[in-house]
This record gives C-alpha cells, sequence and structure tokens, in this order.
C-alpha cells in the first residue's frame, strides 16, 4: 500500500510526466484543489470553458448554445454543428452528474437516425479531454501502480530502485486510497485547509460552481 501511495502520475502527459508522492499531492491539493475534480466535472468544465450563448425568448426556457462542439482547434475534424436540442441534453446530463446526482451511475445510450452525429459527438469529447488534460486547467492525477513483472516493464511510466510503476488500469485517482469509512471526513479536513485565495480565482472563472466547491472521492 506504501507503494501505491507515494507514486502519482500527472494524466496530462506533456513532455515529461510529472511524478508526485502521496504527501505532495496532498500539497497540490490544498494549494489546487480543482485537481481532484470528478470525471464529470473535467468534461462539463471542459465544454463551458470554449464559451455558451444564451438565446432568451419570453415564455420559453433560455437556449444555450456551446462553442465547444464547433471549435476545430480543440476538436479538430469532429466538429458538429446544429444539433443544438441533443447537445443541451448531453451537457445537462454532464451538470447533473458534475453534482453528484443519480445521473453519474447510469449508462447513457445515445439514439438518433444514421447522420445525426452521434459518434461524431463522441470523438469530439474524446479528443476534446485529451487536448484540454494537456491543459495547466484540466489537469488531473491518478495512481501508479508498482509491478515486479519483467513482462510489464515495457508498458512502465516510472522507475525507482528497480520497481517500475503502471499506470493504473481504470485511472483511479489517488485520493480512492482512502478507505470509505474515513472518506467524508477526510474530504472535510482537506476542505478547511484549502487555499482560499487560490479557490477563489477557480470559482470566479467556473461560477457554474455557485460559489462552492466540495472534494468527491
Amino acid at each position: 500500500m506504501l507503494n501505491i501511495l507515494d507514486t502519482l502520475v500527472d494524466e496530462t502527459a506533456r513532455s515529461e510526466n510529472e511524478v508526485l508522492n502521496f504527501n505532495d499531492y496532498l500539497e497540490l491539493v490544498r494549494n489546487s484543489p480543482w485537481v481532484t475534480r470528478t470525471t464529470p466535472q473535467l468534461l462539463h468544465d471542459m465544454i463551458l470553458s470554449f464559451g455558451v450563448e444564451h438565446a432568451i425568448q419570453p415564455g420559453k426556457p433560455v437556449k444555450h448554445s456551446y462553442h465547444f462542439f464547433e471549435n476545430t482547434d480543440i476538436v479538430g475534424p469532429f466538429a458538429v454543428f446544429g444539433q443544438q436540442k441533443a447537445k443541451e441534453n448531453l451537457v445537462e446530463k454532464f451538470d447533473n452528474a458534475a453534482r453528484g446526482a443519480e445521473v453519474w451511475k447510469r449508462l447513457w445510450i445515445l439514439l438518433g437516425p444514421p447522420g445525426s452525429a452521434k459518434s461524431r459527438s463522441m470523438d469530439a469529447i474524446k479528443l476534446g479531454l485529451y487536448n484540454y488534460s494537456h491543459s495547466e486547467e484540466g489537469k488531473s492525477y491518478t495512481l501508479l501502480l508498482p509491478t515486479l513483472d519483467e513482462k510489464l516493464f515495457d508498458r512502465a511510466l516510472f522507475e525507482e530502485d528497480g520497481i517500475h510503476y503502471l499506470q493504473s488500469p481504470l485511472f483511479e485517482r489517488p485520493l480512492q486510497v482512502i478507505p470509505d469509512e474515513i472518506r467524508s471526513a477526510f474530504a472535510g479536513a482537506m476542505e478547511k485547509d484549502f487555499n482560499q485565495t487560490a479557490l477563489e480565482e477557480f470559482l470566479d472563472r467556473h461560477p457554474h460552481y455557485d460559489n462552492d466547491f466540495k472534494v468527491q472521492i
């Protein structure tokens, strides 16, 4: 367990992976709490970070137009034009999941006729998330797991003292090593120690958090 705790890798995969021990990671969380964001939170933040236009008509729901899906700089050849209602429904699901609603546990299935940009939209999100995770704003961390199996050495991302470390298979997050029974207390203690100035700046850039960021383990 100590080896698992001691070694983390930055998912951003820049020119060189950033490796931290667990204590350094906790210090990073104190100063940049948003590195603990869940996958739905990352997806939601990524889409909103490229801007949203709001169209208001009396007596009708507000319409949202998300620039992300049409931004070829981030989604490359998978830009999707039109399908505004479908985009709104999808981002609403991301929003609900990011807030910890029951929807995050469900399997989502896109339904529609051929040519309605279902696969294209997923390719856009996949490529967009890859690019977003390479940015300072979108970086997150995952565990590295130790192995002594020589057959796996070529897949190792880090080596120290003859022990090779592999990417955790499901991209488990560092705080998932905290036992279930103390996670709430652990998260609460961390939140009390946040760098409030840095957190306020993050919340100013991400007003959809309603001025309240909680660590979700």
